[in-house]
């Protein structure tokens, strides 16, 4: 995971930079997001791992029914945390790790009805890659990271000082009137 996270964030950064250079955007934005990516990774791995194997040294013991719902929680906010994380860093590159974390667990938990649909995205495309990977690689990972992409970003929306709006509208934009034409007033 940790040297997966600069490329997520450059695939996210392309997605950002959409009618423009692939490859050049790509390569400046995992130069620009390398070290910060690479440590939000590591503190993601370092958690998950420190948590499932709590899970697991609970899972026999009586403390177990109090514990591991509680570490299940935890173990969604890491990944809350780490995706809406990797969102941000390929918005701003500039930005602090903590800031990051404390951004992405707060939009996380407080628009979790916008969360909840990236995670589900995000499980399916692991089921899909344990099923059948090379299929899951080369036709499912691009549209599926840009839903999570798309929705993160809308979640971070406040954060990031943009407003993500709908452009696609059912109906068309009334024609504005140009003030020359006659108004059948007679002056």
């Amino acid at each position: 995971m940790p040297l997966a996270a600069p490329g997520l964030c450059a695939a996210f950064a392309v997605f950002a930079a959409h009618p423009g250079p692939v490859i050049g955007t790509f390569v400046r934005a995992w130069r620009s997001c390398f070290r910060r990516a690479t440590a939000l990774g590591t503190l993601a791995t370092v958690a998950l791992v420190v948590l499932g194997v709590d899970v697991r040294v609970a899972s026999g013991r009586t403390a177990g029914a109090i514990l591991i719902p509680v570490l299940a929680v935890l173990i969604l906010l890491a990944v809350v945390a780490t995706m809406l994380g990797l969102v941000a860093l390929a918005s701003r590159p500039e930005a602090r790790v903590r800031d990051v974390l404390r951004t992405g667990i707060y939009f996380g938990v407080r628009r979790w009805y916008l969360t909840l649909p990236s995670l589900g995205v995000l499980a399916l495309f692991e089921a899909l890659f344990a099923a059948k990977p090379a299929l899951a690689l080369a036709l499912a990972a691009s549209p599926l990271l840009y839903v999570v992409w798309a929705n993160s970003r809308y979640t971070l929306a406040p954060a990031l000082g943009n407003r993500p709006a709908l452009r696609v509208s059912p109906w068309p934009r009334p024609e504005p009137v140009p003030s020359d034409l006659p108004t059948g007033r007679t002056s």
